[in-house]
């Protein structure tokens, strides 16, 4: 069998007219009200007149009077300016079949008829003489000749202007059915009306077929006859949006609303209590398959009483149960809005940024306060611009705190003026401590961008006094910064205070913009230390802030700064190495990077910490670098393990995989680091074969090293006879070159080559007579000249002892004296 819904939870069908409508034509008794049974004396009679297609009303008035004609929602309002009883029987006495409901409102300065046509029913207005006529029938609803709307934005008092040469004054009417209150501007001049409806943070501007209709969202909004028109403006000017914003808020669907709080909240005479109770009964008795209402009723609900995660959950199970009514707009703003009121901003941005939201103003309120959460104050300022005339509706809790975070917005936009009407908004609706203070917050950042300094720091003193710790934070932050722009204190003051915030308040944008604030004034004093750790705390610890990418880049850019900068030379090599160590993770990547590291490990090298420098370029070869690079550094590792005396890891630097893509100098390089590790290690067989066909100079150095390691003073003299320059043209040698000359002098004694001595004492015995090394040279060499008593093979073996490996290396350390290790390859 079939289940049956109640019949309370029935939808109607496509093209079936739901309750209280009719199709059109259909006769329909007219709605009598019983104030008006009897009309007053001297009631200006309405006069009801069928005509083809429609019906037309007569107001005959003894004298010229302004008028307005509009629809809003449902019903068409007829506005005349003056007070005077209407006589509705001849309404009364007609079938309905246009109107289904015909009130007079009451007020003190204008005759307001409020009637509800028929769906597709719409007036035009004509007038002959005195006589205003409102002809209805099917068609659509627009003004004959529309007003022009000027928006002066750059004007000293931002304001709306409205070219209307012949308006009436200004009439202030109280909607029964909405509860707000509308502006009305009637006008004698016929069919003279606003075109299209638009959206200002101020007011809401509404089409009408006659006069001007205005929703104000601020309580101060003036309106105004001008000359030749009508102005709109508040104390401080008007809140405006570039022209291009207003454009696209005035696109199909923008002034729409997906959200009705006063509405779903539940009626005033019922308990929270009791009204849960009563929807969730609903939800319990509804068959499973006829759940999707009650549920939703509950959903708003929840929402409207600020009920976050008990409306999560049950729009969680509409989700589930129905997919179509969840991806309905209103269903699905809700879903992005609670997640946003709950925290989970990941799910909130999935949410709020569905396609089908994006020509809802709505949704462009929520999207803007999701941009606020996490620092896109460029969109959210957008969004905000064309979005907050939806506040006033808003519940108290939601509405002051969008409007705090729209003034935000405005102000890190530079649009102080926008803020200004956001504070008001919340100063001006009796808030509680909190929101007061932080109010108060950003009136003193509106006041100090506007050049009031002295009545920013008084804001700011009046919110640090309130008793709430987010505010007086940062109340007292930007007093601080404010007095140190303006120079009344200095930076390790401005440091100071800072430091003594860092845990006033945590967790949110404004600990991030403290610590980015914080380093950016350490490393300006100088602390690299402090200012790259407050930066990288603000950078990693905020990753979802989209300056947060910004405050790694000045990291790196800072320790870049440090090791390549023009004060790199001041910095002490250890601090250097210790600033390196703890920050290396944000160091630059690519060829900046690898600068640093080379700076760095020739700084090392030069002040002799070659563990340090091998650890460095250890990290490089093994995760940053490939190729020829590789190779270079692998080659500069070697070097440095044999300079720090430990040829086994030498030998390990020089097997690690580096490619064939080595060019034939380095290569020869390496064969000779590696020769060098081996016979440091005894191995001195292999050492030789791996030199056998080089034919260098730093080859025969390193060959003259095993050789008078081995005691090989044969071998040994042939290669110091390659190795030792000439004379000079003034017939003296260098000190290495004279160096040298001793050493072939100490091999050819202990080889006992007395000939080679003599020719040796021939070719260089006057320039080593000008040496440092002249009485060893004639003891060794045999100079009869020579300190008497000199034993020659004993001074030779003392040489030699003095002497052991180190030509070869010797060459190297003079390379790096001059060259730094980044240059030897």
């Amino acid at each position: 069998s079939r289940v049956t819904p109640p019949p309370e939870l029935i939808e109607p069908s496509a093209g079936e007219p739901g309750p209280g409508r009719q199709p059109l034509g259909a006769p329909r008794p007219l709605t009598r009200p019983s104030s008006q049974a009897s009309p007053p004396p001297g009631a200006l009679p309405v006069h009801y007149t069928l005509a083809p297609q429609g019906a037309s009303l007569r107001f005959d008035w003894r004298q010229p009077t302004a008028a307005a004609v509009f629809r809003r929602g449902e019903a068409l309002w007829i506005v005349f300016a003056g007070a005077k009883p209407l006589d509705l029987r001849e309404l009364w006495r007609a079938q309905g079949n246009l109107i289904e409901r015909a009130d007079q409102l009451p007020d003190a300065k204008a005759t307001v008829l409020r009637l509800v046509p028929q769906p597709g029913v719409n007036p035009s207005v004509r007038r002959v003489d005195n006589t205003w006529f409102v002809d209805l029938r099917p068609q659509e609803a627009r003004a004959d000749a529309p007003i022009a709307v000027d928006v002066r934005a750059a004007a000293q008092t931002p304001d709306v202007r409205f070219e209307l040469a012949d308006a009436g004054e200004p009439l202030w009417l109280r909607d029964p059915e909405v509860g707000d209150t509308l502006a009305v501007v009637p006008t004698d001049e016929i069919g003279r009306g606003v075109g299209e409806a638009q959206s200002f943070v101020d007011f809401q501007l509404l089409a009408s077929v006659q006069g001007i209709v205005l929703r104000p969202n601020a309580d101060d909004l003036s309106v105004q006859r001008g000359e030749g028109g009508v102005e709109v403006t508040r104390p401080g000017g008007l809140v405006l949006s570039a022209p291009s914003d207003r454009q696209l808020a005035q696109q199909p669907g923008a002034l729409g609303r997906l959200f009705d709080f006063a509405g779903w909240k539940g009626p005033p005479d019922r308990t929270f209590l009791q009204e849960r109770s009563r929807l969730e009964l609903a939800v319990a008795a509804a068959p499973a398959s006829y759940r999707s209402k009650p549920r939703l009723a509950l959903a708003r609900f929840y929402f409207a009483n600020l009920f976050a995660p008990e409306a999560e959950g049950v729009l969680d199970a509409i989700r589930r149960d129905d997919p179509a009514l969840a991806a309905d707009p209103s269903v699905a703003l809700m879903i992005g809005a609670v997640h946003l009121m709950i925290g989970d901003e990941k799910r909130a941005a999935q949410e709020l940024g569905q396609t089908s939201l994006d020509k809802e103003p709505e949704a462009l309120l929520w999207r803007a306060s999701l941009s606020a959460e996490i620092g896109d104050w460029k969109v959210a300022a957008h969004d905000f611009a064309l979005s907050s005339n939806l506040l006033p509706r808003y519940p108290q809790a939601l509405r002051d705190g969008f409007a705090m975070e729209a003034a935000h917005a405005f102000l890190e936009t530079g649009q102080p003026a926008e803020a200004q009407a956001m504070i008001q908004l919340v100063l001006n609706s009796d808030p509680p401590p909190a929101d007061r203070a932080m109010a108060l917050y950003y009136d003193g950042k509106r006041a100090l961008a506007q050049g009031d300094f002295n009545h920013a720091v008084d804001l700011w003193n009046q919110a640090a006094a309130i008793d709430d710790r987010p505010s007086r934070a940062r109340a007292l932050y930007a007093r601080t910064m404010a007095e140190f722009d303006a120079k009344k204190i200095d930076r390790p003051e401005a440091i100071k205070e800072l430091d003594r915030m860092r845990f006033a308040w945590r967790g949110d944008i404004f600990e991030f913009r403290l610590l980015r604030k914080l380093g950016e004034l350490k490393l300006a004093d100088g602390d690299q230390s402090g200012g790259f750790d407050a930066l990288r705390e603000a950078g990693t610890d905020f990753p979802d802030y989209p300056q947060s990418k910004e405050v790694l880049q000045e990291l790196s850019d800072g320790l870049a700064d440090v090791f390549l900068g023009k004060g790199a030379e001041n910095v002490p090599p250890l601090k250097a190495l210790s600033l390196y160590d703890e920050f290396k993770d944000y160091a630059p990547v690519g060829e900046r990077g690898d600068s640093i590291v080379r700076r760095l490990v020739d700084r090392l090298v030069a002040v002799d910490l070659l563990d340090r420098a091998a650890s460095l370029l250890q990290d490089e070869v093994a995760h940053r670098l490939v190729g020829r690079d590789k190779a270079r550094v692998a080659t500069q590792l070697a070097l440095i393990r044999l300079l720090d005396n430990d040829p086994s890891d030498a030998l390990k630097a020089l097997d690690i995989d580096v490619g064939k893509d080595v060019p034939p100098e380095l290569q020869r390089q390496r064969q000779q680091l590696r020769a060098r590790a081996l016979a440091q290690l005894g191995r001195t067989d292999e050492a030789l074969g791996i030199l056998a066909q080089d034919t260098s100079r730093d080859a025969d150095r390193l060959r003259a090293d095993i050789f008078w390691r081995t005691h090989d003073w044969t071998d040994a003299a042939k290669v110091f006879a390659r190795l030792v320059p000439p004379p000079g043209a003034d017939g003296t040698l260098d000190k290495p070159a004279s160096q040298l000359v001793l050493n072939w002098a100490s091999a050819l004694t202990l080889a006992g080559d007395q000939t080679g001595l003599a020719k040796l004492r021939d070719t260089y015995g006057k320039a080593m007579a000008a040496s440092p090394f002249a009485d060893a040279f004639g003891v060794v060499a045999g100079d009869a000249s020579a300190a008497p008593g000199g034993d020659p093979v004993a001074i030779a073996n003392r040489v030699a002892e003095v002497g052991e490996l180190q030509s070869f290396m010797a060459g190297y350390k003079a390379r790096l004296a001059k060259d730094k290790l980044s240059a030897i390859n």
